[in-house]
């Protein structure tokens, strides 16, 4: 300190001041420099071209996935929009450029300047604009013929198994440039792609919808969240839902036709009885009225199979089955066009029926709401009548409805809507119906996401179809018609002891939570309420802030830097998947991480030494302008 004292005496200087301004600006310019002070939200941006189906269908499976089923924050943004401020968000899809066009000239500028925490991510043909491929690093795309892929150890593959096989149109395929190659393919192209925290993603079923056939790909949507500063926290549906849904019941039209084998009374017996071994349950989607080849009139099933429905009665009302409506006759309400068929040929009737609701081939429009809305209250009733209650699961016959089918079902009281998994318009024009969400009028989506014969497959090939499912919370909703039968090229068997062997895999697998689905519905209907907020209020800690609609369990899996979780003040165990127990209404979950150097890199400490220099400099050459010079010895003695 001498030296310093005699090297400011020797240049009129007070090394006081000098010393105090030089701490101050030393603890300012480290205060800038260090990130993490502010507190950061969590949002995720999805921008999409409304005009383009395959960007529609991505735009609805990564809202599905990260605001329905893992609670989210989510802002959907149509490119007609304005430009939106990236800044404020922690991952952005660009999904408007799905079909390979360019991106608006103000993003581009915005992607350039961003903090590089941001988590950008392209998909489909999006590479075929140069500014996409620079700056994920990859050449434009191809389709591809199919083929072995080859899974790289990343962030992005936590899961994946190290080699699959996709069949031809499941994937597109690029040539990385300085990206980095994180599902190979045979022929020396890439999959997925990352360049820092730009990700391009190839699964075609982000642009057209079949999930079910590409579960993976669930797996790297959920991983690339752990590039964003949120570390992968997501809530999730605690239990294995699994649903089982047999449509068809006691009989259908067609089934006259093909003369399809189902069982007796005793057999019904004897498999709702075996179902109680393993504590599942069905669902059984009742047709009530047959139609007359004749004459068009509605026959009662009633009538028909008197026993079949007592047997379904008695198990329903112990809780094993559940009941719900699947049309009123599974044929067309222009019954003349069944009736005046000159084919007896069956696969020729069956085309005579369609459809029931939604939309009539024949005459190529949709069916009249009074049309509708009669069929629909004409079945309500009859099914009331059969087992003396109200009725609330709906499920379409053929799997075809439109909005008006929706708000009618809303209408006459209907709560729970099970049809077929659904990410954009459908091909005669069905509305969307995705796990979790609501129509217009309220009902709860449950549809199916797979057909029974899955379980036929090998254990490999089961876990395949089924782990990326269970282990990310999104309920399982089986598909069978429970009786044998052939249609055109597809063909089922159906047992009792080849279902039961069905259910020791499910279990030995995946340990399954059997539900019917108005139990799925009611827990639905609450997770579609619950609220999730993200914020990192400094840095090393994460705060959750969930509204529950009621008292209700969800799971969190933690990132494996935990260091400490409290859920409402309370410490919780860190180890592995979490329950949250919540209360209802606000649940504050607080998250402390292990301690980590600051994110400041060396180049930083050249910057921050430079810059407490010349705040020293500056502020003292300023104070010493201001400040009144000392009399010098000589002025003293003399003064004028």
């Amino acid at each position: 300190m001498d030296i310093f004292h005699r090297l400011f005496s020797m240049v009129e200087i007070s090394w006081k001041p000098l010393l105090v301004i030089f701490l101050t600006s030393m603890l300012f310019s480290s205060f800038l420099m260090v990130r993490g002070e502010d507190v950061r939200e969590f949002t995720v941006l999805i921008l999409y071209d409304g005009s383009v189906k395959e960007s529609r269908v991505a735009k609805n499976m990564v809202k599905w996935l990260y605001s329905v089923m893992w609670k989210l924050p989510v802002e959907v943004w149509g490119i007609k929009g304005d430009v939106r401020d990236l800044g404020k968000y922690s991952m952005v899809f660009f999904l408007d450029s799905i079909n390979g066009g360019g991106l608006r000239e103000e993003y581009i500028d915005a992607i350039k300047s961003h903090d590089s925490e941001v988590v950008y991510v392209f998909a489909g043909l999006s590479p075929n604009s140069g500014e996409v491929a620079e700056l994920v690093g990859c050449e434009s795309p191809r389709y591809m013929e199919g083929g072995r892929c080859t899974v790289s150890d990343d962030i992005l593959t936590r899961g994946l198994p190290p080699e699959f096989q996709i069949r031809r149109g499941e994937g597109i395929s690029s040539k990385p440039t300085d990206g980095v190659s994180i599902i190979g393919t045979s022929d020396g192209r890439s999959l997925l792609v990352r360049k820092g925290n730009n990700v391009w993603i190839g699964f075609t079923a982000l642009l057209y919808g079949g999930l079910s056939r590409q579960p993976y790909l669930i797996k790297v949507l959920r991983n690339i969240l752990g590039l964003s500063w949120c570390r992968g926290l997501r809530l999730e549906i605690p239990y294995r839902f699994t649903a089982i849904r047999m449509d068809d019941f006691p009989f259908s039209t067609e089934s006259w036709f093909f003369h399809w084998d189902y069982f007796t009374p005793e057999e019904y017996r004897r498999f709702f009885n075996m179902l109680e071994k393993y504590d599942a349950h069905v669902d059984l989607l009742i047709i009530p009225f047959n139609v007359s080849r004749d004459t068009g009139e509605w026959v009662s099933y009633w009538d028909v199979f008197p026993d079949e429905i007592m047997v379904f009665k008695e198990y329903y009302e112990s809780g094993r089955i559940g009941l719900g409506l699947h049309g009123a006759t599974h044929v067309t309400p222009y019954e003349e066009f069944f009736v005046n068929c000159s084919s007896l040929e069956p696969v020729k009737l069956t085309e005579a029926i369609r459809f029931e609701f939604g939309f009539d081939p024949h005459t190529e429009t949709e069916i009249p709401w009074e049309l509708q809305e009669e069929h629909i209250t004409r079945g309500k009733n009859e099914i009331d009548k059969w087992f003396n209650f109200e009725v609330k699961l709906f499920t379409p016959p053929w799997h075809v409805w439109n909005n008006a089918t929706e708000l009618i079902l809303s209408d006459l009281g209907f709560k729970y809507f099970s049809a077929y998994t659904n990410f954009d318009t459908g091909w005669v024009g069905q509305p969307p119906s995705l796990t979790g969400c609501r129509t217009p009028g309220g009902m709860i989506c449950v549809p199916m996401t797979h057909g029974w014969e899955v379980t036929h497959r090998s254990e490999e090939e089961m876990m395949k179809a089924l782990n990326s499912y269970y282990l990310n919370g999104i309920p399982v909703v089986f598909l069978t018609h429970g009786r044998n039968w052939t249609f055109r090229n597809y063909s089922e068997v159906f047992t009792i002891s080849g279902f039961e062997e069905s259910l020791k895999k499910l279990n030995k697998l995946f340990h399954p939570h059997y539900a019917r689905i108005d139990e799925i519905g009611d827990f639905l209907l609450n997770w579609w309420d619950l609220r999730l907020s993200i914020e990192s209020p400094e840095k090393g800690k994460i705060t959750l802030t969930i509204d529950a609609p009621t008292k209700m369990e969800a799971s969190l899996i933690p990132p494996a830097d935990t260091e400490s979780i409290k859920l409402n003040g309370e410490e919780m165990e860190v180890d592995g998947k979490i329950l949250l127990n919540l209360r209802d209404g606000e649940n504050v979950v607080e998250i402390v991480f292990k301690e980590e150097s600051p994110e400041m890199m060396p180049p930083q400490y050249v910057i921050l030494i430079v810059a407490v220099i010349a705040i020293t400099l500056v502020v003292y050459w300023m104070w010493g302008k201001k400040a009144p010079s000392k009399p010098s010895l000589s002025q003293k003695e003399n003064p004028k």
